[in-house]
């Protein structure tokens, strides 16, 4: 038996969209604001560039994947601190997989 879409829960079994209202989604759930993020990332990336530091951002705040590696695509961050290894899970690998296709002198369109 097949699921229908109305017995599929927004941000259970479906990803939130813009718009959807606060009591529509499941909890937990990440949810940010887009323009905030970006500026906070690009801070972020001067502040270190500044400094004249590595930014390694720790991933506990919003444990996503695909916020890791927007920090590292257009951060300037070299990577991820995660407390424990298990914390890493999923990005670390997207990151090695990525960092292997470069090695190789392949990228992908995620990579660029």
């Amino acid at each position: 038996m097949t699921s229908s879409p109305k017995d599929l829960d927004i941000g259970y079994d479906l990803p939130a969209s813009v718009g959807d209202t606060i009591d529509d989604i499941q909890t937990p759930a990440l949810i940010i604001d887009l323009d905030a993020f970006e500026r906070n990332v690009g801070r972020m990336k001067a502040y270190a560039e500044a400094m004249g530091v590595r930014l390694r951002p720790h991933a506990k705040t919003h444990k996503s994947a695909e916020i890791a590696l927007y920090q590292m695509a257009n951060g300037g961050a070299v990577g991820i601190c995660c407390q424990k290894v298990s914390g890493g899970g999923s990005t670390g690998a997207r990151w090695r997989d990525r960092r292997a296709r470069r090695q190789r002198g392949r990228r992908s369109e995620e990579d660029r």
